[in-house]
């Protein structure tokens, strides 16, 4: 869900700049800058400052009662801030002008303006974290006691700084770093276009605009192809280290003819128990385990979860996925729109009927996600369960799935 929220943190900026190009600015226009300014801040102080009260109530519950009741309105609290935060910065966008109101203090400088524009919702987002640590790390000393008393290796206990450093990487930055790498090439190749077209004055030609839009969707293209080198920076990764569990994952590559970069360890100060493939080009393919999962699963189970993320390369998920949410995206569009025009009054409001063919393509494009996903995650475990079954049953008889196999699966899944 937090993913969710940081795109349509972004998607807001990019409808107040399609509605300012329709010569639509925001309804508060003409407004001070210290009201704009009261107004996008001060909410969302009251949003934190509610969510570090709620907090600090369910920690002193769980101490008080060791009641899960606590920890459970405490999650609903933060799901309830987050949503808070996206609609306070979209009324801050939209009604009281906090966009204009940056561009017109710094500038529209390549960037610059959305990540300021975006700093107060994202701050927000970030000391949700700072605030909910404490409850998080009770859990966490439970989880301790726990595996002591079960003799299992004892999860680390990160920092309030780590825990929070650790959730913007995995949930703010996953998102926001191709959002901003791609609108800064947009940017950059439109501020240069017209540099260049009022020093040689470019000509106004059919071929001149095919050849702006190729350059942008090969941007584009080679932007993406290379984001995971730039989100295994991001993360805290390190190459899974020389041995016999390397030399295993290794050779299933192998055998499957998927190419990867490297196998990393993800970092998580053991909070979550995970395998990941990111990247859909070979040379910037990576395939990530998390601390956790190598520190708390048998061999066996880690090499089905790698099986499984093996799965999504061999079966080509990731192009796939982006094929049927374009396909999904375009035809619903279409679709909407010919409904559109035949049902409403040509006098109709055009920019209010785009507002709703964009939202319910949205939704439909969303739901296709979900849908495609859990298939893709279906076919991936079922993948996972034929590798394994391929190491129980001789070497000449047909592969089936046996029951040693899906019970690896089932227990790595659990």
């Amino acid at each position: 869900m937090l993913h969710a929220i940081t795109l349509a943190l972004f998607l807001v900026i990019v409808v107040n700049d399609a509605l300012l190009d329709a010569g639509r600015g925001p309804f508060g226009d003409g407004l001070a800058p210290a009201p704009i300014i009261l107004g996008a801040l001060a909410p969302l102080a009251g949003v934190w400052l509610a969510v570090q009260i709620f907090a600090m109530r369910a920690g002193s519950a769980l101490d008080r009662t060791g009641s899960p009741r606590p920890l459970r309105r405490v999650l609903r609290a933060l799901t309830l801030a987050r949503l808070a935060t996206l609609a306070l910065f979209a009324i801050a966008v939209f009604v009281l002008g906090w966009l204009r109101l940056v561009r017109a203090t710094l500038g529209d400088l390549v960037l610059v303006d959305e990540a300021v524009a975006l700093l107060p919702p994202v701050a927000t987002l970030t000391l949700v974290w700072w605030s909910y640590y404490p409850v998080e790390r009770r859990l966490r000393e439970a989880a301790v006691l726990s595996a002591l008393d079960a003799g299992r290796v004892v999860p680390g206990l990160p920092t309030r700084g780590q825990y929070v450093l650790d959730q913007a990487r995995l949930h703010l930055l996953l998102v926001l770093l191709p959002l901003f790498t791609l609108t800064a090439w947009w940017e950059s190749l439109d501020r240069a276009l017209r540099w260049a077209d009022g020093r040689w004055n470019l000509p106004d030609e059919p071929w001149f605009d095919t050849t702006l839009i190729a350059l942008q969707y090969v941007g584009v293209l080679v932007i993406l192809a290379a984001m995971p080198l730039i989100l295994v920076h991001a993360w805290s990764t390190v190459r899974l280290g020389a041995g016999p569990l390397r030399d295993r994952l290794e050779a299933l590559c192998r055998v499957n003819r998927v190419r990867v970069r490297a196998l990393l360890v993800w970092r998580t100060h053991n909070a979550m128990i995970n395998g990941a493939l990111i990247g859909i080009v070979p040379p910037f393919r990576y395939i990530l385990l998390t601390d956790a999962l190598l520190a708390s699963l048998p061999l066996r189970q880690v090499e089905a979860v790698m099986a499984h993320e093996v799965a999504h390369a061999r079966r080509h998920h990731l192009p796939w996925l982006v094929v049927i949410l374009v396909a999904t995206g375009g035809l619903t569009w279409s679709a909407l729109a010919w409904v559109a025009r035949a049902l409403l009054a040509p006098e109709t409001d055009a920019m209010l009927v785009e507002g709703l063919l964009t939202l319910l393509t949205l939704t439909v494009t969303i739901l296709m996600f979900g849908h495609t996903s859990r298939r893709f995650e279906e076919q991936a475990d079922a993948f996972a369960a034929q590798h394994l079954s391929r190491e129980d049953t001789p070497a000449a008889s047909p592969v089936l799935v046996t029951e040693t196999a899906a019970n690896a699966m089932a227990g790595a899944l659990a």
